[in-house]
């Protein structure tokens, strides 16, 4: 089982002549394991046990223009994610397994853009046009 998180700050180039500052907060938890004690697969001398793993993430990341066009506008972003999944390990001999799993994903994804330029405070309904302030649900192929 494994646990993990950081916050990242970046203060850099964003878009043409934009500075901004990133924050972004990422989390994840997941684990994997197999569930008690090999069992006989028939007469086949081969071991197996039922497989599970999954893992489970959040990613909140603002981005904020400090100059040019777009400066005092923000983008923020949100992803949260599921994966999940089983199969058996199976057991050739005692120093030898192979677990093929079968995997599945769900991720949610949201932006939303906050308008304070002139620029884009004029631009934003064509912006919005082309895709600007978007969610998205994507399942895993």
């Amino acid at each position: 089982m494994g646990l993990g998180d950081g916050t990242y700050h970046y203060h850099g180039n964003a878009i043409g002549n934009s500075h901004s500052d990133i924050d972004t907060n990422i989390s994840k938890i997941g684990g994997y394991g197999e569930v008690g004690n090999p069992r006989q697969l028939g007469g086949l001398g081969i071991g197996w046990q039922p497989r599970f793993q999954g893992s489970v993430g959040y990613l909140d990341s603002k981005n904020k223009f400090d100059s040019g066009l777009l400066k005092n506008d923000t983008s923020e972003s949100r992803i949260f994610a599921i994966q999940f999944g089983g199969g058996a390990r199976f057991w050739l001999n005692e120093n030898l397994s192979l677990a093929p799993t079968f995997m599945g994903m769900f991720g949610h994804t949201t932006n939303e853009y906050t308008a304070n330029s002139a620029f884009m405070v004029a631009n934003l309904p064509q912006a919005r046009r082309v895709g600007l302030s978007t969610g998205t649900l994507t399942p895993g192929r």
